[in-house]
């Protein structure tokens, strides 16, 4: 069995499709974020008993893994259907309640901070010069299940949202 650890970026560098690159550029970024989203929705499951929303974090889970594979090998994975999926979650459970909402409470603020994450990996996806056609359906992706998410957290949150003023 091989070792986790290959000490081939101790450097500062990392295997890209593109070849050596500093890991701070945009592939490492975008595949780091997509990672770290993916452990953000985790996060936001663990005390979640809301079966739709944990059905839709784990198929997340999923897709993210697929669109950071995509990218790497060029393979379409995540198509529209996915998108459809995310559409559907969200009618079947939006409540908007207007204006902007302060993240609050013990099952949604873990959801907001994906929300969030998930957001930075949307403007990362276009910052990526080999975006292609079906790349622009993983950026689609990634704004809808910023959407999705936000219904979640409105869904599982407080049921009167604190509501930001600008006082």
């Amino acid at each position: 069995m091989s070792s986790v650890a290959t000490k081939t970026g101790d450097g500062g560098k990392t295997d890209t499709p593109m070849g050596r690159q500093s890991k701070g550029s945009e592939f490492p970024e975008m595949v780091g974020t997509l990672d770290e989203l993916t452990a953000a929705i985790a996060v936001a499951g663990v005390d979640l008993w809301d079966l739709p929303i944990k059905e839709m974090f784990q198929t997340a889970q999923h897709n993210l893994l697929s669109i950071g594979a995509s990218l790497w090998d060029g393979k379409k994975r995540v198509k529209n259907a996915d998108i459809e999926l995310l559409d559907k979650f969200i009618a079947d459970h939006e409540t908007n309640p207007g204006g902007f909402i302060i993240p609050e409470g013990r099952e949604s603020a873990p959801i907001h901070m994906a929300r969030a994450i998930c957001r930075r990996a949307e403007r990362r996806i276009w910052n990526l010069q080999e975006l292609d056609t079906w790349s622009i359906t993983y950026a689609q992706y990634l704004n809808r299940l910023s959407d999705a998410l936000y219904v979640a957290a409105l869904k599982v949150g407080p049921s009167m949202p604190m509501m930001w003023s600008d006082v």
